[in-house]
């Protein structure tokens, strides 16, 4: 059973949810808790291939102003084969991470990294591996920029915003000019 679960005074919330079996692939999980003081987590996993490697995560904090929101715009990267690394740009927030770290086992490749956009820029193009785009997807995670496939999502959670993010670089948008044919 998938047990879904609503606090605070939510009335009659409605939930979208998937549920994905991957056949050939390792799932690691866990939490991180932010104090006000923390800036930056870690998270200790078991060694992966960094190129097979996925990790998507969700993030909660007590609701709050506009000017206290870099204390809960948290980033997630895979940061090394035994490393997660969290950050924020401002503390003073408490939060919480639910993370889970997708290693593919078969011939399944991830592509990610971190591109920044400068003042005035509204694209990037940010060079990737020459891949298929029947069998690819393109995520991505930002509170700051809307993505054309939106992949961060926006929940209340009574009285607590709830953000599910995925640290997936390259572009957002796959098209059959990114596939090197």
């Amino acid at each position: 059973n998938l047990r879904l679960s609503a606090t605070g005074t939510v009335a009659n919330p409605d939930v979208e949810w998937q549920v994905i079996t991957y056949n050939d692939a390792i799932v690691q999980r866990g939490t991180t808790a932010f104090g006000t003081v923390d800036a930056s987590r870690t998270e200790t996993v078991s060694t992966v291939d960094t190129s097979k490697s996925w990790l998507v995560y969700s993030t909660s904090s007590a609701d709050g102003s506009g000017p206290n929101i870099g204390q809960k715009l948290i980033r997630g990267t895979v940061t090394n084969a035994t490393t997660l690394t969290f950050d924020r740009s401002n503390t003073g927030q408490t939060a919480d991470i639910d993370w889970e770290l997708i290693t593919f086992v078969d011939d399944t490749d991830v592509q990610h990294s971190s591109t920044a956009f400068g003042t005035a820029a509204t694209n990037v193009d940010v060079a990737i591996s020459a891949v298929d785009p029947a069998r690819s997807i393109a995520v991505g995670g930002s509170t700051r920029h809307r993505l054309h496939s939106p992949t961060v999502d926006s929940h209340r959670d009574g009285g607590r915003q709830r953000q599910d993010h995925c640290d997936h670089g390259g572009q957002d948008d796959v098209s059959s000019a990114d596939h090197g044919a």
